[in-house]
């Protein structure tokens, strides 16, 4: 029996900045991309991915 380790990027819906690999189950994180910030809550089941908006981290420059 072969196990299936296939591992897929999430990638921000708001800028498309790659954020990490995940294969299954659900997930907080912040997008990587310093402009953007985004934070998403991602469920992944198999191949199909949610993503749900958390809202976005202001950085100390932020207005």
């Amino acid at each position: 029996m072969n196990e299936v380790d296939e591992m897929f990027w999430a990638v921000c819906p708001k800028c498309g900045g790659k954020m990490l690999k995940i294969q299954n189950g659900k997930i907080e994180t912040i997008c990587t991309n310093t402009v953007c910030k985004a934070k998403w809550r991602i469920t992944v089941e198999g191949d199909s991915f949610q993503y749900d908006y958390l809202g976005s981290i202001l950085s100390k420059n932020s207005a």
